[in-house]
């Protein structure tokens, strides 16, 4: 459980890098 929890953790922290690049190259 707590495994899964850090994956989750890990896999949205590069969601919003990816979120940050995005906007960065809209912008």
């Amino acid at each position: 459980l707590l495994s899964e929890e850090v994956f989750d953790f890990s896999r949205g922290e590069m969601t919003q890098q990816k979120i940050k690049e995005l906007k960065q190259s809209l912008n």
